[in-house]
């Protein structure tokens, strides 16, 4: 199994786990867990192209480049698909989304701006884009889920939320530096 493979069925197997064997209560169909599988293989994308960068290796194209696009984009894709009420209650207030729903919005677009359009990324330049984009997706990341992070005993199975563990791996992708 490639270490892609691998990290998607790693991701989807922790999804599994923590909503559906210790369950939410929210909805979780199979598009709901393939979204949150992306997620994780994205953000596992990320830390190997900062580790492949801290390391002063070529982390400017190949497979982790390639996957993270298409993850993104595929996660981009499935996000609008479910994105309403139904699945993400806590995005929104009535009919509108909170502030923090505007906020992992507006960041996750950008962050995909600098990811997915190279006119972008040489515009503010390809390290910057990845320390931006990075940045961009922790936002994300804590206008989705920040509020669950301090309540673990909330936690299904107590595992840590998703968004937690991504977020924390992307900083750690943004602290590797190159040598």
């Amino acid at each position: 199994m490639t270490p892609h493979l691998a990290l998607l069925a790693l991701g989807l197997a922790y999804a599994v786990v923590r909503y559906v064997v210790f369950g939410t209560g929210a909805p979780t169909g199979m598009a709901t867990l393939l979204n949150k599988a992306l997620c994780i293989y994205a953000t596992g994308a990320l830390v190997a192209l900062g580790l492949r960068r801290a390391r002063g290796l070529d982390w400017r194209s190949g497979p982790w480049v390639s996957g993270l696009r298409v993850s993104v984009l595929l996660h981009v894709l499935l996000s609008l698909f479910l994105l309403s009420p139904a699945y993400y209650a806590k995005l929104y207030v009535g009919p509108h989304f909170t502030w923090l729903a505007e906020l992992a919005l507006l960041s996750g677009a950008a962050a995909c701006a600098l990811m997915l359009d190279a006119r972008v990324r040489r515009w503010v330049g390809l390290d910057r884009a990845f320390l931006l984009a990075a940045l961009l997706v922790v936002a994300h990341l804590v206008g989705l889920g920040g509020r669950a992070w301090i309540t673990p005993s909330s936690w299904p199975g107590h595992l840590p939320p998703i968004t937690l563990l991504c977020g924390l791996a992307t900083l750690i992708a943004v602290r590797l530096r190159p040598r």
